[in-house]
């Protein structure tokens, strides 16, 4: 069998390993809100676009689109998080459930709002973002909670994901507890980091810092590139994989032994790139329990994220979406 032949198959039978797969994710929740409209004037109180909005619309954002992105590839989703006791909290809920999510595991606190990031969209173009959130701590007794629960499911389940926007949820020591308690039962663990907490990730399956994130690690204004830059990373940070997206460069992963795979993006035409962490994210930990190993995960992770920035805003990428791709890769 031809390299390209092994490697179309790889993917399909990753593919369908994916709905056997039960996934924790925990992180930070928030709203994505899109209003899109036209822009046919300049406004006459200050020089900015008029939008005039003929669309309004909701998604699951942050860690719940890596939860509704795991949902959508066929697998069981687990999701833990707190949102606000708030109108949007509730909006979350709702949108979780119809993306086949239980909602159940949204905590909602009385001392903090839920994250709603609102993008003004017009002629298809991204003008503004409005951001409303509290980025303090969670309040230490929901924390406790969170953690508990985390914990009861962790024996229940095939991967973690832990998906940290540095919005609160992950601090008081969260993640080492978790990656400890996913040691000792022998979960893998993917960590998309925040990067002020990436001197906390020690223990985990695989890292996924962009390449911003990677020289901040580096403590270098580029990301590592050659095989001894990226092993040292790797061991500094204490990780079992580092996997550093690179965009249009694809992705580059260094496991244990310090062999790095090189992952080409392919040629597509980028229409958005936001939610493309978020899909790497929710594909590697679907497809970890059933890949022969994490760079066989990461290839599939790649094409999925290849399929997610020709889409305009944070969508899932499908099961099917992923089969079609399979097939047409042979």
């Amino acid at each position: 069998m031809s390299g390209g032949d092994s490697r179309a198959e790889e993917r399909r039978r990753l593919v369908d390993g994916l709905t056997s797969s039960t996934v924790l994710v925990l992180g930070d929740a928030m709203v994505d809100r899109y209003l899109r409209g036209e822009v046919n004037r300049v406004s006459p109180e200050a020089p900015v676009p008029v939008v005039r909005v003929t669309e309004t619309e909701s998604r699951p954002g942050g860690a719940a689109n890596v939860a509704a992105g795991v949902a959508a590839l066929g697998a069981e989703s687990r999701f833990l998080s707190a949102v606000g006791r708030d109108e949007e909290g509730r909006r979350l809920g709702s949108l979780l459930s119809g993306q086949g999510v239980d909602p159940g595991g949204l905590m909602a606190v009385d001392d903090r709002p839920t994250t709603v990031k609102t993008r003004v969209v017009g002629r298809d173009q991204q003008m503004l973002r409005l951001d409303r959130e509290d980025r303090t701590s969670l309040g230490a007794g929901a924390r406790e909670r969170l953690v508990e629960r985390a914990l009861e499911i962790l024996p229940d389940v095939d991967a973690v994901v832990v998906s940290d926007y540095g919005k609160g949820l992950m601090d008081g020591g969260v993640l080492p507890r978790l990656l400890r308690a996913a040691q000792r039962e022998g979960v893998p663990v993917v960590v998309d980091p925040s990067p002020a907490r990436l001197d906390e990730c020690a223990g985990a399956t695989v890292l996924t810092p962009n390449a911003r994130e990677a020289a901040r690690a580096a403590d270098a204004t580029a990301p590592p590139e050659s095989d001894l830059e990226l092993a040292r990373l790797r061991e500094r940070l204490g990780v079992e994989h580092l996997l550093v997206t690179l965009g249009g460069d694809g992705m580059s992963v260094v496991g244990p032994d310090g062999q790095v795979d090189r992952i080409a993006a392919g040629r597509v035409e980028v229409y958005d790139v936001t939610g493309a962490g978020d899909t790497v994210a929710a594909v590697l930990a679907a497809a970890l329990p059933r890949a022969r190993s994490v760079a066989e995960a990461a290839r599939l992770a790649n094409r999925a994220a290849a399929l997610e920035v020709q889409k305009l805003g944070a969508r899932p990428v499908t099961r099917a979406e992923l089969e079609a791709d399979a097939a047409e890769a042979g």
